[in-house]
Order: C-alpha cells, then structure tokens, then sequence
C-alpha cells in the first residue's frame, strides 16, 4: 500500500522520518489528524515492512504517548 503524496497520512511519515516525535495533540495541530492511534495503526505495518524502520511510542511527563520512527540505515 502506498500514500498519496501530498497527503495527510505522508505528511505525518516523512514528519516522523526526519526524527521528530508526534502526540495526538500535536498531530492535530499541525496535520488536522482526529485519531492518530488509528493513523499509525494504519501505516506501521507499511512502515515496518521491510525492517528499514519501526515505529516506536514512549509515554510523556504529561501520561500522553509520543509516536516516533526509528530507522535502522
């Protein structure tokens, strides 16, 4: 499956790409995402693939959960 360049699901990849970490306030702040369980729910298995890149979450001092990339070059 691949992304439509130009929208919000590769926005949110190439953001996590380039190292940035992502909760779901900020996700609906800066990308409009509603619900980005969902949305990384949808492009891990994509992302994961081919063992290049993990998607990985850690908690904030705030009890929320941060969503990043790993990327094993």
């Amino acid at each position: 499956m691949a992304f439509r360049s130009g929208s919000t699901t590769r926005k949110v990849i190439n953001y996590l790409a380039n190292g940035n970490t992502l909760t779901e306030a900020q996700a609906e702040a800066r990308f409009g995402v509603q619900n980005l369980s969902a949305l990384i729910s949808r492009i891990k298995p994509v992302v994961e693939r081919y063992g290049n890149h993990e998607i990985v979450c850690s908690p904030t001092k705030t009890s929320t959960t941060a969503y990043g990339m790993d990327s094993f070059k």
